[in-house]
């Protein structure tokens, strides 16, 4: 791999998780422009009261350094948004 490539589309968390993907997702990345307590509901898991409310502001809103998130079958994928399309468009299908 050259320097200029991409490392994304990259698989955060996968559909094998199940209920905890978003859970798992909040562990390992950072919150970027997330607030804290929505964040603290992520963490504590789909028990959590507004849970998937919260994964679902995340999942259209968590953005960093022009990477964000991009959900596939139950897959979590970070996606470089400068990258071209055809680069990560096969993760819509």
């Amino acid at each position: 791999m050259t320097t200029n490539e991409s490392l994304y589309p990259s698989c955060i968390s996968d559909s094998f998780r199940g209920i905890y993907a978003p859970q798992h997702f909040a562990k390992y990345v950072d919150r970027a422009n997330m607030p804290a307590e929505d964040w603290d509901i992520l963490l504590a898991g789909p028990a959590a009261d507004g849970y998937w409310d919260v994964w679902d502001f995340v999942a259209m809103n968590w953005e960093q350094d022009g990477i964000t998130i991009l959900e596939s079958h139950g897959d979590i994928f970070l996606v470089d948004t400068n990258a071209p399309l055809g680069e990560w468009d096969y993760l819509l299908s």
